[in-house]
């Protein structure tokens, strides 16, 4: 009789461990788009690099275009690894990926074979560059199955936590897929040529993700599928899909509203604060994909109390992160659009963000139930919630940008953003029995603000780059370590923190 193995054990240190590697292959592609871009702008020409951002954003637009499959593989692989079934975890990664590929290619399918008219007659690209555009979203048609294939593939990575494997192959490749760009146009590549290169980078990821995948879980490896699995998988991704179409619409709702009735500049000042209002999220972001295998994990009835116990935990971390990173942004946001893309947008874009960072306050507050919810196969409520709002807010967004212009969009998206909140957090309590403790977590909230109320006022008020802006904020920082340290924290949770410091000063001494 083979003995189960508790997968469970040390949860907390995997998902903090996952998260933080998450956050890495965030970062180090961004950085590494950073460093490339003007270069490869400069050798494109500002057409041929629009068109190539274009059908790279066709993965983002038709993110749904896998039926939902890479996360339905996620939470029912979990599910199998948790049970030490390893011929189930196989036959659901198989089973997922038959969907998978199956509703991508009737995306597919049509880009590439329509690719001609798409290019021509729909996106007006000039003449002299449709015959190349038309190669290159060929090219990312295919690109487009093989990615979901590999973010099916992936899944016993994700369920045995091992995110640094999962990050190394996505953000390596990827990486190296953006530095090499500008050296294939440096020696005389064209659109084409750099449509390639991507198309390269995402054969490599896939077959990595096949391969290590299939060392951590041989099983995967074979022809059967399981047709039990079926319905649970096609009801999962069903739902997630319709959520997905409508998260994609209420999302960019008020940025054609606004475009249609202020003008294209006012939408280039919103994108610009909204842009950088969605960076404070990469952290919460890493969290979810570590938790989403976490949570499914802990849904039996005997690990209730871990599943409560790791919720309770990271819901503390998440707000622990919060507070700093709205007041920090909210101080540096006008030198830093100043600075970033010119005056004009310090001007008219600080003010949208302002408002936008309300919103994204309880984005980010949502983020841990949100991911309990979907973990638990709740994805149907965020389709019936997204799919009703979309009259309501789109009414909403034309009434606040007839009012306020560029404001109103701002205010529609993070009214939209608190109710959204409020909804989940009842949800994850109603459904799943975890609610937020917001008598003693407002309580910390509201005295983690007024620690840095004095640099964001100076800021606000006065000047952003004022002298006194950066003779106060390290108090405010030390003050709130403080806060942190003696209200927030667990004993449990100090003792971790302290050991972590001890070992840092110890590799450190060593090393010297």
């Amino acid at each position: 009789m083979t003995l189960k193995k508790d997968t469970s054990s040390g949860m907390t240190t995997k998902v903090m461990k996952g998260s933080f590697w998450v956050l890495m292959g965030q970062v180090l592609p961004l950085a590494a788009t950073f460093v490339a871009s003007p270069f490869v702008i400069r050798s494109l020409g500002s057409e041929a690099y629009g068109i190539l951002i274009l059908v790279g954003l066709i993965s983002s637009y038709f993110a749904f275009g896998d039926f939902g499959m890479a996360m339905a593989s996620t939470r029912f692989g979990a599910e199998a690894y948790a049970e030490s079934t390893p011929e189930q975890e196989g036959k659901v990664v198989r089973t997922a990926a038959l969907i998978g590929i199956t509703s991508s290619l009737f995306i597919a399918i049509p880009l590439f074979v329509f690719s001609q008219w798409i290019v021509g007659d729909l996106l007006k690209v000039p003449l002299y560059l449709q015959q190349k555009a038309s190669i290159a979203l060929k090219i990312t048609s295919v690109a487009f199955v093989m990615s979901f294939v590999g973010n099916i593939f992936n899944t016993p990575q994700l369920s045995r936590m091992r995110m640094d494997l999962n990050v190394l192959i996505n953000a390596g490749f990827k990486v190296l897929m953006t530095l090499s760009t500008p050296l294939v146009l440096h020696f005389g590549g064209d659109l084409v040529d750099a449509t390639i290169v991507a198309f390269l980078a995402t054969l490599l990821i896939m077959g990595s993700h096949i391969f290590v995948s299939g060392r951590l879980q041989p099983a995967i490896y074979g022809t059967s599928i399981d047709r039990k699995m079926l319905k649970p998988l096609l009801n999962f991704g069903s739902s997630y899909v319709l959520y997905g179409i409508g998260l994609l619409v209420t999302n960019n709702l008020e940025k054609f509203i606004l475009t249609r009735y202020v003008s294209v500049q006012s939408l280039a000042y919103y994108s610009i604060a909204f842009t950088f209002a969605g960076m404070t999220t990469m952290f919460s972001v890493a969290m979810v994909q570590t938790l989403m295998p976490a949570f499914s994990q802990l849904l039996t009835a005997e690990k209730r109390e871990q599943l409560r116990s790791l919720f309770t935990r990271c819901v503390r971390v998440g707000m622990i992160g919060l507070i700093p990173s709205v007041m920090g942004l909210l101080i540096i946001a006008k030198p830093f659009f100043t600075i970033w893309v010119g005056p004009d947008f310090g001007r008219e874009s600080v003010f949208p963000f302002y408002i936008l960072l309300v919103g994204v306050f309880f984005s980010l507050l949502v983020y841990i139930p949100n991911t309990v919810l979907i973990s638990a196969g709740k994805s149907n409520l965020f389709a019936k919630v997204y799919m009703i709002e979309v009259l309501p807010y789109a009414a909403i967004v034309y009434f606040l940008i007839q009012w306020a212009g560029i404001l109103g969009a701002a205010m529609a998206w993070s009214l939209r953003e608190i109710v959204n909140a409020l909804t989940f957090i009842y949800f994850t309590r109603r459904h799943m029995g975890l609610s937020i403790n917001f008598g003693l977590q407002l309580r910390t909230l509201g005295a983690g603000f007024l620690v840095f109320m004095p640099p964001a006022l100076i800021a606000f008020l006065y000047n952003n780059s004022s002298f006194w802006v950066f003779i106060t904020l390290p108090f405010s920082l030390a003050g709130y370590m403080w806060l942190i340290w003696t209200r927030f924290l667990e004993t449990e949770e100090k003792s971790w923190a302290a050991g972590l410091v001890n070992r840092i000063i110890k590799v450190k001494g060593t090393g010297n």
